[in-house]
């Protein structure tokens, strides 16, 4: 993280409106947000689990992966 700058508190996260939508998010890796992501930016996040197979049957998902080389 670059930043250690404080929302404002009616900014959010695009996922929090996923999620409040009803969509499973997941975060392999990204962590640089120019601020603090909240708690609730993601269902999931991580290595070890970033992907949508945690998610309820037919429950739609947001699954973020950048990777870490181009070939």
């Amino acid at each position: 993280m670059r930043s250690r700058i404080v929302t404002p508190s009616n900014i959010k996260c695009f996922t929090e409106y996923l999620r409040a939508k009803g969509y499973y998010c997941t975060n392999r890796s990204k962590t640089d947000y120019q601020f603090e992501p909240p708690t609730t930016a993601w269902d999931r996040q991580g290595t070890q689990h970033g992907d949508w197979r945690g998610r309820g049957q037919k429950q739609p998902f947001f699954f973020s992966n950048q990777p870490d080389r181009v070939p």
